[in-house]
């Protein structure tokens, strides 16, 4: 006896159900007035990528036509974009929790939260907690920062808990160290066993 209003049972590896049309439509409506509902689409995208998309209506009462996740015909994968050009492409924020959370790009295993082997690129980079830059090549340099063309905030800023820049480097490069207390802002120490000086000053190959 049938479970469902609709119950496909096959005995046999073959199709159960086939839905078969230039753009095939699986959706899925609530007659339920919660204000909270949403109504769902499942339907191949073949007009932009030629894949899959799942879709959801922004309303308890409307059809559902915003794109909440997709695959094209390549393998790709999209979150909030029915035209995913990468890989994974997420359109909105994204987060990782989780007891020693850790992402990996360019290589198989992660050793921290997060791990590039590659070069990373972008408007803004913030890192919370402990972080290290670890160059793996002898001709390979650890960090680089490069000015805008007319650069006008500093290239490299240490800031306190409350924001204020303590060190900083300016477009020029010119490297400014505050001192928040009478301490100094700089302290210079050598734990070289031959005693070689601390700080070596040269202008224009005459050392200072």
């Amino acid at each position: 006896a049938p479970a469902r209003l609709l119950h496909v049972n096959t005995t046999a590896n073959q199709d159960g159900i086939r839905v078969q049309a230039v753009s095939p439509t699986l959706e899925l409506y609530t007659t339920a007035s919660i204000a909270n509902n949403r109504n769902w689409a499942i339907n191949t995208n073949y007009n932009i990528a030629g894949g899959i998309e799942f879709l959801y209506s922004t309303a308890n009462n409307t059809a559902p036509a915003t794109t909440g996740f997709s695959i094209d015909r390549s393998g790709n994968v999209g979150i909030n974009t029915a035209v995913p050009t990468v890989k994974l492409l997420v359109v909105g924020s994204g987060a990782f929790t989780g007891t020693n959370t850790r992402v990996s790009i360019g290589k198989a295993t992660a050793l921290a939260a997060l791990d590039v082997v590659g070069t990373i690129s972008g408007s803004a980079l913030v890192m919370n907690g402990t972080s290290a830059i670890n160059s793996t090549a002898a001709a390979s340099k650890g960090l680089t920062i490069k000015a805008a063309r007319a650069q006008s905030a500093n290239l490299l800023e240490v800031q306190g808990s409350g924001g204020t820049a303590m060190t900083y480097i300016d477009p020029s490069g010119t490297m400014t160290i505050n001192a928040t207390t009478q301490q100094g802002g700089l302290t210079l120490g050598s734990s070289n066993a031959a005693q070689q000086p601390a700080m070596f000053l040269q202008w224009s190959g005459v050392s200072r």
